[in-house]
This record gives C-alpha cells, sequence and structure tokens, in this order.
C-alpha cells in the first residue's frame, strides 16, 4: 500500500512542481514504484518533455462517482523513473472537483504503488488542494526565504488550515545562506514547523523550464533531494553522478 505525500506551496511560485517531481524522480530511481500526481490547477509538466493524459479526460465519472480502475489507468503514462497523471488544463472544469475526488483516485491505485506523491499547488480555494492535505500521510510546505511567502502563508493557516489536522514539515526552496536573508532557523521559528531541510538556489531555474527537465543533473540539488527524501521517508537513497539515484549502499 502507497504512502501518500503532499507538497504544497506557502505562496505561488515557490518551486512546489520541481520539488514534487524531482522527490518522484529520485525514489522512483532507487527501486520504488512512484507516481506523480499533478493536482495544483495546472497541467505540472513544465519539467518535463512527457505530455500525459489530464485528469480532465476522466473528469465526468469522477465527479459523478463512476470512477474506475480502467479509468485511471488509462491515464497513466511513464516519465523516466516515475509514472505520471497530468493535472487540469482547464479552469471551466478544475473549479468542479470537490476534495473528496482526491480520495477516488488515490484509492484505486494506492495498492500498485510504494508512493503516490501529490503536487497539490498553493490555491486553497481548490477541492483539490484540500483534498490533498487531508487524504496525505505527510504533508510538506515549500518555501522561500520571501517574507511575503510567509505572510501570504499565515493568511491561509488562520482561513482554513487552522480547521484541518495539519501539522506539515517546512522546506525551504532556492536557499540563499546570507547574513542578509532569513535563516533557516528563523523560518522554523515563525512557520512554528519542523524543517524538512533547504532546497539551494539553483541559477539554472530558468533553463529548466524551457528546456523541459528537472534540476536532478545538477549536484547540490540532486544531493538536497536526497537528504529530502530520506527525512520524509525513511529512504537512504544517494545521488549518482548525472542526475540518477539508487540505492545506497550498507557500510
Amino acid at each position: 500500500m502507497a504512502e501518500i505525500l503532499a507538497f504544497a506551496g506557502s505562496d505561488f511560485h515557490s518551486g512546489t512542481t520541481m520539488v514534487a517531481q524531482s522527490v518522484s524522480e529520485a525514489l522512483g530511481g532507487s527501486g520504488k514504484k512512484v507516481i506523480f500526481l499533478s493536482l495544483s490547477g495546472y497541467s505540472g509538466t513544465e519539467y518535463t518533455n512527457l505530455r500525459p493524459e489530464s485528469i480532465d479526460e476522466i473528469k465526468n465519472n469522477l465527479v459523478n462517482g463512476l470512477l474506475n480502475y480502467n479509468d485511471i489507468k488509462n491515464l497513466i503514462r511513464k516519465s523516466g523513473t516515475f509514472d505520471i497523471i497530468g493535472g487540469s488544463v482547464s479552469p471551466l472544469y478544475y473549479r468542479h472537483y470537490q476534495p473528496v475526488h482526491v480520495n477516488f483516485i488515490c484509492d484505486l491505485i494506492i495498492d500498485d504503488y510504494d508512493y503516490i506523491i501529490i503536487d497539490a499547488g498553493a490555491d486553497v480555494n481548490q477541492g483539490l488542494h484540500i483534498g490533498a492535505l487531508r487524504k496525505a500521510g505527510k504533508t510538506v510546505i515549500v518555501t522561500t526565504q520571501s517574507k511575503k511567502a510567509y505572510e501570504r502563508y499565515l493568511n491561509k493557516y488562520r482561513q482554513v488550515y487552522s480547521m484541518m489536522e495539519f501539522h506539515p514539515l517546512i522546506l525551504i526552496n532556492r536557499y540563499i545562506n546570507t547574513p542578509g536573508l532569513l535563516s533557516s532557523k528563523d523560518i522554523e521559528g515563525m512557520y512554528n514547523a519542523e524543517t524538512a531541510g533547504v532546497i539551494p538556489f539553483c541559477e539554472y531555474g530558468l533553463q529548466a523550464e524551457t528546456g523541459e527537465y528537472s534540476l536532478m543533473k545538477y549536484r547540490s540539488f540532486s544531493e538536497a533531494v536526497a537528504r529530502l527524501c530520506e527525512k520524509i521517508t525513511g529512504e537512504k537513497i544517494m545521488p549518482y553522478k548525472n542526475g540518477l539515484f539508487g540505492k545506497r549502499k550498507q557500510v
């Protein structure tokens, strides 16, 4: 039975999709069966040249409670080391999805995988976002050293998250260790939550989006993702050159 991990942004453009996809890539590369679900309100395919089927293809059956296993299996595509289902590409469709629909999707495939990784995005007004956080066994909030990102997260917490059983880990993305910015300890105190780690700033982020690839081939990034995976799953994996992953050798 799969463990379900959700990644949500403290604010838009915090790097949630890149992080969630990279975790999928790392765990899949270590030999685990992984599926990446894009439930952020966007296709979630910015960092892959694959164009998977969208959940919009099963909208009618999903919202009418008629979804079946074959509906889901027909959507799944292989992207390197993990499987993927693309997110909604229609704003007209996305508003029809409710929190319970995440349960329907996950329950049909939960026995097929070791991990279900969900990119929940940052929009608390969308049902799939709330459903992903409710369904996940663990949630990681992806944030940055921006004070604005914290303020927007705090607003969401007061209005929505405080009414949920919600005890997330905090991941600091695009981290720069300099006296002029908030430190990881500062951010941990502000969010009143344990940090899952930091992902260092990588200057090739825009190139990755243009070239349709993740940042896993850059060693500092892939090493940070390996540490994150170990923190949230206990899986001891190690990065190899060219961004490939494998099981850590026992010593």
